[in-house]
C-alpha cells in the first residue's frame, strides 16, 4: 500500500509540475503578444460578451475612457487624437467601433457633445456631464468626476454580481448534496 500511495504522488507530483510549467509558459507568451494582436483582440472582444462580467466591464470601460480623454486633452493633444487614445484605452468593442463617427461628426465642425451624442457611444449621463464640462470650461474635472463615478459603479455592480453568483454557486452545491444524500 505505501508503494502504491508514493508511486500516486510521485505520478501526481510530476502532472501537476508538467501543468504548471505549460500554464507558465503559455501565461507568458499571451502576455508577450503584441497589443494589436489579433488573437489577442478577439478575446478580449468575446470576454466582454460574458454576462458576469460584461455590466462592470463596460462601466470600467467608460471610466477609463474619460480618464485618457482627460489626461489626452490636458497634455495638449488636439479632440481627434484624444477621442482615439481614450477609445484605445477603454478597449471596448462599442467604443471602438463608433469613435470614427464622432471623430467624422467633429470634422463636420460639431461639438465634442453633438459627437459624442451621434456616435452614440456612451450614456447619456456621460455626454450631458461633458456638455456641462465644456460649457462651463471645466471639461477636465467633469471628465475626473465621471472617471471616479464610473470606478466606483463598476466595482459595486463587480461586488453585487459575485455575490449573486457565490449564492448561486452555494445553493446548487447545497441541492447537489441533498439529491445524493436522498
Amino acid at each position: 500500500t505505501s508503494q502504491l500511495l508514493t508511486d500516486l504522488l510521485v505520478e501526481s507530483g510530476i502532472q501537476v509540475g508538467l501543468y504548471a510549467s505549460v500554464c507558465f509558459i503559455g501565461f507568458a507568451a499571451w502576455l508577450n503578444l503584441p497589443v494589436d494582436f489579433a488573437l489577442r483582440d478577439m478575446f478580449a472582444r468575446l470576454w466582454m460578451r460574458f454576462p458576469v462580467l460584461s455590466e462592470p466591464n463596460r462601466l470600467y470601460a467608460i471610466s477609463r475612457f474619460c480618464r485618457y480623454l482627460k489626461q489626452s486633452i490636458s497634455s495638449g493633444f488636439d479632440v481627434y487624437r484624444s477621442l482615439e487614445l481614450a477609445a484605445e484605452a477603454s478597449n471596448h468593442p462599442t467604443i471602438l467601433n463608433g469613435i470614427d463617427h464622432a471623430r467624422s461628426r467633429l470634422k463636420e465642425g460639431t461639438s465634442l457633445t453633438d459627437a459624442l451624442l451621434a456616435a452614440q457611444i456612451l450614456p447619456e449621463e456621460v455626454v450631458e456631464h461633458i456638455e456641462i464640462g465644456e460649457q462651463s470650461g471645466r471639461l477636465q474635472e467633469r471628465l475626473q468626476f465621471l472617471t471616479d463615478r464610473y470606478d466606483d459603479r463598476s466595482v459595486e455592480r463587480f461586488d453585487r454580481q459575485m455575490a449573486a453568483c457565490l449564492w448561486l454557486i452555494r445553493y446548487t452545491i447545497m441541492i447537489g448534496i441533498i439529491g445524493m444524500v436522498l
